[in-house]
């Protein structure tokens, strides 16, 4: 049976590289963050692929507080202000991979900011990474999905086992393909085994 790691790695084997994947969920809590973390983890590690990650949930930022750095200057400064260099917003964690914080203020919400210039930053990250992973804001508090998430190469929709709801899962497919998106995948977030780990190679 392969390993959770490995399975992310087999399906992105059919990605062409130099591509922006977007992780995006019903609502939050529905672990979006963890799976990419772990998605650029597995891509780095195990297929040795250059990976960055994007905090683009602004309604509620982590990656500055999982790998303790500076939240600002992130993706909302510089797309308030063309004019800062876009070296100095990405961070290298040790995992082996690289990170770009929401910005400042948190408070900005994706109602207020500016995605103008939304297409450039990523056509440059596209340009540097094999892989750009995208954090994005819950699909419910999305006002601008059109917008942004057409300018990605893909998605992966984040469900929550035992929690998001058919009709809810059901709901965000539509939305998706409503838009034109190519849904690339999905992640099922905290699974519960009700098998122990060892027996699985046994089934």
């Amino acid at each position: 049976m392969m390993s959770a790691h490995e399975l992310i790695v087999e399906s992105f084997s059919t990605i062409v590289k130099n591509s922006t994947i977007s992780f995006i969920s019903g609502s939050s809590g529905e672990g979006t963050t963890t799976a990419v973390v772990a998605t650029a983890k597995a891509l780095s590690n195990v297929y040795s692929a250059k990976v960055l990650v994007v905090d683009a949930n602004f309604n509620h930022q982590s990656l500055n507080r999982l790998f303790n750095v500076s939240e600002s200057p992130g993706l909302k400064d510089i797309m308030a202000d063309p004019g800062i260099s876009l070296d100095r917003i990405i961070h290298r964690t040790n995992d082996g991979f690289d990170i770009v914080c929401g910005g400042w203020p948190k408070s900005l919400g994706f109602k207020s900011v500016n995605f103008n210039n939304f297409n450039v930053i990523l056509e440059h990250f596209k340009a540097q990474y094999d892989f750009v992973l995208i954090d994005m804001c819950p699909i419910n508090h999305f006002p601008i999905l059109d917008t942004v998430i057409s300018l990605v190469d893909g998605v992966i929709m984040v469900l929550a086992c035992e929690s998001t709801r058919w009709e809810v899962a059901q709901n965000i497919k539509e939305r998706l393909v409503s838009a034109d998106v190519k849904i690339r995948g999905v992640i099922l977030s905290k699974r519960r085994f009700y098998i122990p780990q060892w027996l699985y190679q046994y089934i």
